[in-house]
């Protein structure tokens, strides 16, 4: 299994802690999670918007070949 985990850096929900900390857990039990701390971004996250999308499609391809470290 591959889990992304994006969080903008001006989350008004402040979701960084959370997120971090369930990345860290399913890393843990041998689960391919990576978090990324988007820049600049609010909750929204226009980093991953339009054509900076194909980031999510990366995530997609790679689960589809078998997800690696």
């Amino acid at each position: 299994m591959c889990v992304y985990f994006y969080v903008g850096e001006n989350d008004e929900y402040h979701w960084h802690d959370e997120m971090k900390r369930e990345a860290e857990f399913l890393s843990s039990h041998g689960t391919v999670a990576k978090y990324s701390v988007e820049k600049g971004q609010p909750h929204r996250i226009e980093t991953l918007a339009g054509a900076s999308a194909s980031r999510l499609f990366d995530g997609f391809e790679a689960v589809k070949n078998g997800c690696s470290r």
